[in-house]
C-alpha cells in the first residue's frame, strides 16, 4: 500500500478528504457531506435462505459441532428462524463462525 502524502491528509481534520475530493465531480454534494453510517449485515434474511444454513447443517450432520453445541437446540433454532417465528440470525451466524473455526483448526485441546 502506498501512503498518502501529508500535504493532502486531513486538511482541517476532515475525514476522507482525498476520497471526497476525487469523487467530487461524480457524486452529489449532499452525499459527499453526509455523516458516516453503519452497515447492518442481513443475517436474518441470509439464514432463511439455503446458503449459510446449508453449510451449518452440513457441519452439524458431519458431527463437527457435537462437542460445541447442543444439536437439538441448534436444529430448533434453525427451524424457528427459517419459519420466521424467531430471529436467531445473530446466534446462528456465531455458531457458523465457531463451526468454521473448528473445521479449520480441528480439535486443538490437549488430551487429558
Amino acid at each position: 500500500m502506498v501512503p498518502v502524502s501529508a500535504n493532502v491528509k486531513l486538511p482541517g481534520y476532515t475525514r476522507k478528504h482525498v476520497l471526497r475530493r476525487a469523487l467530487s465531480e461524480r457524486l452529489p454534494p449532499a452525499l459527499l457531506k453526509a455523516r458516516k453510517r453503519g452497515f447492518n449485515v442481513p443475517m436474518d434474511d441470509w439464514f432463511r435462505d439455503r446458503g449459510p444454513v446449508g453449510l451449518l447443517a452440513e457441519r452439524l450432520q458431519a458431527g463437527a459441532l457435537d462437542a460445541l453445541v447442543d444439536e437439538r437446540t441448534l436444529r430448533r433454532m434453525i427451524r424457528q428462524h427459517q419459519e420466521g417465528r424467531e430471529d436467531h440470525g445473530a446466534q446462528l451466524w456465531n455458531v457458523l463462525q465457531l463451526a468454521e473455526w473448528h473445521a479449520q483448526l480441528g480439535d486443538t485441546t490437549e488430551p487429558s
